[in-house]
C-alpha cells in the first residue's frame, strides 16, 4: 500500500479477482460471429493456435462458468474457470487498520504552531479509508483438451503461471493490487467413452487470500490549535497536540 497521501486507492470486489485470475492465462480479443462482433478471452499459448473452435479464429476459449450466454463445453479445446464460496479469514483481519490517509477534496492547506515555538504543516481535513475485509477465494480452472499432446501443453503453461503463487487485479481506481495465492491440488478427469471423443481434463484447484473493500470513506477535520488548555480539568499544564497536521 501507499503511503498516507500518495494514491487514492480504489476498491475490489470478487468480479476483480474474477478479471485478474482470467487474465492470468489469457488476453480479451474480438471475434465475429453471424455478422456480430463479440469480445472474449481466449489463452495466450501459441502452440494451440489454430487448433480452437472455429468461432474463436482457432483460439483457445477462456470461460468463467457460468457463461454470460450459451456456450458449449465440448468445443475442444477450451479453459472453464470456476469459482467457490468466499470465505472470510478472520485471521487476517487487521480491526482499525487504514488502506490510506490523504488530503480531503477542498482541504486547505494550513501551519500549527506549537507551545514550543516548532511549526507544523498540515491540512485542516483528511479522507481515510478502512482496510478490506479478508476472504478466501476457491478457484477450479479446467484445461480441456481433445488430444494428449494439447493436454500436455496445457498442463505445462498453466504451471508455469501457478508456480508464481501471485495473482495481479487492478481495482476501481486502476492501481494495481497483488495477492497470495495456495495451489491446492492438480487432478485428471479424463472421459474416453470413445477415442474419437475424447474429453483430457486437468483442474487446477487454488485459493485467493483476497480482501473485499466494503467501507466508504470517512472525512474528518484535524486538529489546528497547537495547545489546549487543561485547567478546566484541575491541571496548569498544556497539552501539546500533534494532531494530524
Amino acid at each position: 500500500m501507499a503511503g498516507p497521501g500518495e494514491t487514492v486507492y480504489g476498491t475490489v470486489f470478487v468480479r476483480d479477482f474474477d478479471t485478474g485470475i482470467t487474465e492470468m492465462f489469457g488476453s480479451l480479443s474480438e471475434f465475429e460471429k453471424d455478422g456480430d462482433r463479440f469480445p472474449a478471452y481466449v489463452l495466450d499459448l501459441p502452440a494451440l493456435d489454430g487448433f480452437g473452435p472455429d468461432q474463436y479464429g482457432g483460439k483457445v476459449p477462456i470461460i468463467f462458468w457460468p457463461p454470460e450466454g450459451v456456450f458449449d463445453p465440448y468445443l475442444l479445446p477450451c479453459v472453464i474457470i470456476r469459482r467457490g464460496d468466499p470465505v472470510p479469514d478472520w485471521m487476517r483481519f487487521e480491526p482499525g487498520g487504514t488502506a490510506y490517509k490523504m488530503p480531503a477534496e477542498g482541504a486547505n492547506q494550513v501551519t500549527v504552531t506549537r507551545p514550543d515555538g516548532s511549526t507544523v504543516s498540515g491540512y485542516d481535513k483528511y479522507e481515510i479509508r478502512e482496510k478490506g475485509y479478508p476472504f478466501d477465494l476457491p478457484y477450479d480452472i479446467e484445461f480441456r483438451a481433445r488430444k494428449q499432446w494439447q493436454k500436455v501443453d496445457m498442463w505445462q503453461f498453466a504451471l508455469k503461471k501457478l508456480i508464481g503463487r501471485i495473482l495481479g487485479t487492478v481495482d476501481s481506481a486502476g492501481n494495481e493490487r497483488s495477492y497470495d495465492f495456495n495451489l491446492e491440488s492438480v487432478s485428471h478427469s479424463d472421459e474416453l467413452a470413445d477415442i474419437a471423443d475424447r474429453t483430457l481434463v486437468t483442474t487446477f484447484s487454488i485459493t485467493v487470500k483476497g480482501e473485499f473493500d466494503l467501507t466508504d470513506p470517512v472525512v474528518y477535520a484535524a486538529v489546528q490549535n497547537g495547545a489546549i488548555d487543561l485547567t478546566k480539568f484541575g491541571s496548569k499544564t498544556f497539552l501539546h497536540a500533534m494532531g494530524d497536521c
